[in-house]
């Protein structure tokens, strides 16, 4: 007399292609424009810009999650973009340039949002050929607001090919994702 949720065999497929692929980590120090957390004398603004209520948990460096390899740098990781929802307008309505520099069978993002839209925004990866592939991220199937309970998202996560990789909590909340 139950339904079972979640990701099960879906998560097990990920773990399986995951293994195929040789990783290369991007740097994005260079673009990024907030911290995880504020820090004031540092002059150093939280990602969402909330005070406690931010990502002090996600670990920095070279770390894995859900499978795949990233670098999260310190003390700017977050690339932040304009909003018309938060106090963020004063920062960029897009981040240009970032250079992937290899070939590539695979492209992993890691991202959240605070107040995203249906369609928060977007990926637009220019190809050396001239191609270009613009990569349309929807709410509710390749991100959630990272105070949402993934579990209400994870079927539509899954079908979309996207998946919680981080949980954690901050003073304010026991538990947040992306």
């Amino acid at each position: 007399g139950c339904t079972l949720r979640g990701e099960g065999g879906a998560a097990l497929v990920r773990s399986r292609r995951l293994k195929q692929y040789q990783y290369s980590t991007i740097d994005l120090s260079p673009y990024a424009n907030r911290g995880l957390t504020d820090n004031k004398d540092a002059g150093l603004i939280g990602w969402t810009n909330q005070g406690e209520n931010d990502m002090r948990a996600l670990p920095t460096g070279r770390q894995t999650f859900g499978g795949v390899p990233f670098f999260i740098a310190t003390p700017k990781a977050a690339v932040v973009l304009y909003s018309v929802s938060a106090d963020n307008k004063g920062l960029p309505k897009e981040v240009t340039g970032i250079k992937v520099g290899q070939r590539a069978d695979a492209l992993f993002f890691l991202h959240s949002m605070a107040w995203g839209a249906e369609r928060p925004f977007r990926y637009r990866v220019n190809y050396e050929d001239a191609t270009l592939e613009e990569i349309e991220i929807t709410n509710g199937r390749q991100v959630i607001d990272w105070w949402d309970d993934p579990i209400r998202y994870a079927d539509a996560m899954s079908d979309a090919g996207a998946f919680v990789a981080w949980t954690g909590d901050n003073p304010m909340e026991s538990a947040i994702s992306f």
